[in-house]
């Protein structure tokens, strides 16, 4: 939380250091903006976390979107906004390492069924899909002519953009990224366990040209209205599945293997930034 709180403290310096009056009252409107009350601009913000598989895939996935910004953003012609970049990409690793390794344990100790972490993957990565923006988005088209933004593989990629596509094209690599990390993850699976997956990039979308379709989360099948209903309470997690999670935490002291190098698995599990360095 406190790096978050500096990410904005730094946005706030470069608004009221390169940008006068208007960069005063903008950063003024950014620190006075109440983000407590669930009207957060972006909805994976408004999405509850509240136990430590929600935490562990928020780090890991929805973290994982914001290094996909930033990284973009470190491709700006604007020099004093590209070079901030760096210091929060560097922060970001920590909280992407920090869910990366905690879901790695959880599948190991495989006592957390698959089928529940599955829910929680579903939950996670679709609501992430959404923050890459509007498929058709006259801002990312303006962004990239103007030189604000880059493409997330900029310096590799020697094709010209295709303007009208840029946050769909982001966000497929996004989901190859991802679909790798939870492939990752199937190796540390104990015998007998389901195979975990990353879910289709149409499935439980509630923007862009995908926004309201009723497709399976592995398959991205299209089903009816009465299939996608039950298939939606089958693929994203519900409060009987909430209770089952915090009763295994609760009672199972082996729910999540031991940290590489730590006597105690529950030492450092309330210090991501020690955590991520250990990784």
């Amino acid at each position: 939380m406190i790096e978050e709180m500096r990410h904005g403290w730094q946005m706030c310096a470069l608004l009221l250091d390169h940008f006068g009056y208007s960069g005063k009252v903008e950063a003024q409107k950014m620190l006075e903006r109440r983000a407590f009350e669930n009207e957060r601009l972006l909805g994976a913000f408004n999405v509850d976390v509240d136990n430590w598989m929600d935490f562990f895939t928020y780090t890991d996935f929805v973290d994982r979107d914001g290094k996909f910004q930033l990284q973009m953003l470190k491709y700006s012609g604007f020099a004093p906004l590209g070079r901030s970049m760096s210091y929060m990409l560097r922060e970001e690793a920590f909280h992407m390492g920090t869910g990366n390794d905690g879901l790695r344990r959880i599948v190991q100790a495989g006592v957390i069924p698959g089928w529940l972490i599955q829910k929680y993957l579903n939950k996670w990565i679709s609501c992430s899909y959404d923050l890459f923006g509007t498929d058709h988005s006259s801002s990312a088209h303006w962004a990239y002519v103007w030189g604000i933004k880059g493409r997330y593989d900029e310096p590799q990629n020697e094709n010209p953009a295709k303007l009208d596509e840029l946050n769909d094209y982001n966000r497929h690599l996004y989901r190859d990224e991802v679909a790798g990390l939870v492939e990752r993850l199937n190796g540390f699976r104990k015998a007998g366990e389901a195979e975990l997956y990353a879910p289709d990039i149409r499935f439980n979308r509630e923007i862009g040209q995908f926004a309201g379709q009723t497709v399976h989360a592995k398959t991205g099948e299209m089903l009816s209205e009465k299939e996608y209903e039950q298939h939606f309470a089958e693929a994203m997690p519900t409060a009987e599945d909430k209770k089952l999670l915090l009763e295994i935490i609760a009672n199972e002291k082996k729910w999540i293997a031991e940290k590489e190098g730590s006597r105690d698995p529950f030492a450092t599990i309330g210090e991501p930034r020690k955590s991520a360095i250990n990784l």
